[in-house]
């Protein structure tokens, strides 16, 4: 008789994140970003909306950095303020000292 290969399948075990509990083989990750790191985690439903709020609750009433990646970037409104400042410094000055925004310096409000 001719001998059979049994192969077996892996057995995949997921694990909640968070709680470190078993989650269903069907878990789909959550996918979170953190300095500028894209993380997959695998959370319970439950757990999802603990870590959602967590991060909600953190987030609320910071800054918000609209363009670029984050370091560096300077938003329309600092930009305009900015181009603001410059203009009435020039309007007070004669055309030989005048200044202009250098492109390779970034200035961010304390």
């Amino acid at each position: 008789m001719a001998k059979k290969e049994i192969q077996r399948e892996p057995i995949v075990e997921i694990f909640d994140d968070f709680d470190g509990k078993p989650l269903p083989g069907d878990t789909k990750a959550e996918r979170y970003q953190f300095n500028g790191i894209t993380y997959d985690l695998y959370l319970s439903d439950e757990n999802k909306d603990k870590v959602d709020k967590f991060i909600g609750d953190l987030l609320d009433g910071a800054e918000k950095v609209k363009s670029g990646t984050g370091k560096g970037s300077v938003t329309a409104e600092i930009k305009a303020k900015r181009q603001k400042d410059l203009d009435k410094w020039n309007a007070k000055h004669p055309e030989g000292q005048r200044k202009r925004w250098s492109q390779s310096i970034v200035l961010l409000p304390r």
